[in-house]
């Protein structure tokens, strides 16, 4: 959605006279051009095991920062061919080929499991809920591990 919403401000600051009303409108449409980043980090934290998420963020970094590389690049070559104004004008277009293809990557997911309510409420487990009970369950694991809890399992 941010992809979209950045297209129409991207051509507003390209096509706007005077430096001020440009940057204004620059502005606002890199907050929504870069909105996606913050929901696309929580997913990635979310889905990949603990031992991993270091090196998932840092790969999920480099491919987003890799892409980068060729914006300015495809830019100015157009810009050298044509005209820069020409060449700045091909931006939205981006951002709006980009946004389709992220909802058709939406598209493609399966869909999430649901998990049941312990209490009958119809409702499951919030998000704070279950990484309380991931914490706690690490921690006894490392007193577990300390022997500073009894493990009655390896006694029986």
């Amino acid at each position: 959605i941010g992809e979209l919403l950045s297209a129409p401000l991207l051509s507003a600051s390209i096509h706007c006279s005077g430096a001020l009303h440009c940057c204004l409108w620059l502005s606002v449409a890199t907050f929504f051009v870069f909105s996606f980043q913050a929901p696309g980090t929580s997913i990635v934290m979310e889905v990949v095991p603990r031992d991993l998420r270091a090196q998932s963020i840092a790969l999920s970094t480099f491919i987003i920062r890799t892409a980068d590389i060729f914006g300015p690049i495809t830019c100015g070559g157009l810009s050298d061919r044509t005209d820069l104004q020409t060449a700045m004008n091909l931006l939205p277009i981006c951002n709006v080929l980009a946004a389709c293809v992220f909802f058709g990557g939406y598209l493609c997911l399966p869909s999430l499991p649901t998990i049941p309510a312990d209490d009958g409420s119809g409702r499951g487990p919030s998000f704070g809920q279950i990484l309380y009970d991931e914490a706690e369950e690490e921690v006894e694991g490392l007193k577990r591990g300390m022997h500073l809890v009894p493990n009655y399992e390896s006694v029986a």
